[in-house]
């Protein structure tokens, strides 16, 4: 069958459901149970069924939506919020932030009641959500976090080039017993990536990856980070280095380090990610990181140029922009010690 061809009665018989229940499950959420609604979002993608939607009058508002009012809070995101509204504003845009929540069922009020002319998700979010924002033939742009298995326009930092250029520090700097604290599970593609660099830079040059070298942490619940390293330290040969996945990730580790008699960096070097700027009232408190600049403002103005632009040509094809990022030395890498 032809993907422009598939109708919603060929998603209901294909399911063995109603006409109706298939409506309900793309326009009312709440009203069809969570395993029949993932059926029927994952066959209307792989079927490339949309639902028909009537010419829209431009309103000049953007939805940024994120999983929860975390990622409006957070340092790396609500940087990238800052650039979102300086760049919108210049082109007469107004944005709605909205959280939404794994437990709502419901569509967030700007994409239900249609009052907006795209959507941008910021950070991670439930492929079941992102899926019903597509059916609402929306243009969408996903910033700070892919969606692997769904086509979908994406603009991220280079986590891979990152810790690949943060671990290849360390190494020319003499370190062999280098260890990561990455920011979530293995299998998260934001995480993937960065652990990916890591573990090239030290094929690369001729060092054996240890897998007790590899913990996991939270971007999130940075706290989580004391008890990453914590299994570090109780190893047998605990490392001499860590890259870590983002600066508060760094941060802990360093404070957690130093409440052990543990020197930063003559005993232990530490990278980050992000190079946050520090506020005033922390300069004298906190070391500068040795840690991978990412561009935020960049990053900002990519995600709503390819809005924009799918805004004018809606059937663009998908593509991911992974944005540049450097290294910046600072006051937490050195020498291992003799």
């Amino acid at each position: 069958m032809n993907r422009k061809n598939v109708r919603i009665k060929d998603i209901a018989r294909k399911l063995g459901i109603s006409v109706a229940t298939v409506s309900q499950a793309l326009n009312h959420p709440k009203e069809v149970n969570r395993k029949t609604r993932q059926e029927i979002l994952s066959l209307c993608e792989e079927m490339g069924y949309s639902r028909p939607i009537k010419g829209r009058k431009r309103t000049y508002h953007i939805a940024v939506i994120s999983r929860d009012t975390y990622n409006f809070a957070n340092d790396f995101y609500a940087k990238v919020c800052e650039h979102l509204l300086e760049y919108s504003k210049k082109q007469k845009y107004n944005l709605i932030f909205e959280s939404w929540p794994d437990e709502q069922d419901t569509l967030p009020w700007s994409v239900s009641r249609q009052r907006i002319d795209g959507v941008i998700i910021l950070g991670n979010i439930l492929r079941e959500k992102a899926l019903l924002i597509k059916q609402q033939q929306l243009p969408l742009v996903l910033c700070g976090h892919p969606l692997p298995d769904i086509e979908l326009h994406t603009v991220l930092p280079d986590g891979k080039s990152g810790s690949y250029q943060a671990c290849k520090h360390l190494i020319e700097l003499g370190h062999k017993r280098i260890a990561t604290i990455s920011g979530g599970a293995i299998f998260d593609p934001v995480s993937r990536d960065r652990i990916e660099g890591y573990r090239y830079a030290l094929i690369e040059s001729g060092l054996e990856v240890i897998e007790e070298y590899i913990v996991v942490a939270d971007f999130r619940l940075y706290t989580h980070a004391d008890k990453a390293l914590e299994k570090l330290l109780a190893l047998k040969e605990p490392p001499t280095a860590i890259v870590c996945a983002s600066d508060p990730i760094a941060y802990k580790a360093h404070e957690t380090l130093l409440a052990k008699n543990i020197s930063v960096p003559q005993e232990v070097s530490i990278t980050g990610f992000d190079n946050f700027a520090l506020p005033e009232y922390a300069k004298s408190v906190l070391p500068k990181l040795t840690t991978v600049e990412v561009d935020t403002k960049e990053l900002a103005k990519y995600t709503l140029d390819i809005l924009f632009e799918l805004m004018e040509e809606p059937a663009k094809i998908a593509w991911r922009y992974t944005l540049p990022v450097s290294l910046v030395i600072g006051n937490t890498t050195a020498k291992p010690k003799k």
